[in-house]
């Protein structure tokens, strides 16, 4: 069974492009995930990219893993926006926290 989960275009500007992620990635979808990230970066590809969380749930260590192949892709930092404090967590003890700017729903 695929999990669902869906990437919203919120804005680009010269800084860059912020794209919000609804629902969960995991082992089900992460190579989809992936792809409608690059798909977007394709059509606007200048500046920074932020992934506002607000409304993700649920992330896999596969999530985990797509996140990393995009900071390793990506030539400016990646910020993630409005995780959970539970996400920020796992986020954190990954030691993604070192690596992406990350700020939780409680910081935003």
């Amino acid at each position: 069974m695929e999990t669902e989960f869906k990437i919203k275009h919120i804005s680009n500007s010269d800084k860059g492009m912020t794209l919000a992620i609804v629902g969960r990635i995991d082992a089900s979808n992460f190579e989809d995930f992936l792809d409608r990230i690059h798909a977007e970066r394709e059509k606007y590809a200048e500046g920074s990219l932020t992934l506002d969380a607000d409304e993700m749930y649920y992330i896999s260590s596969a999530g985990l893993r797509s996140i990393l192949a995009l900071v390793k892709e990506e030539p400016e930092m990646i910020s993630i926006t409005n995780l959970t404090p539970d996400l920020y967590e796992i986020f954190d003890d990954a030691g993604f926290t070192d690596i992406i700017n990350i700020t939780s729903k409680e910081e935003s």
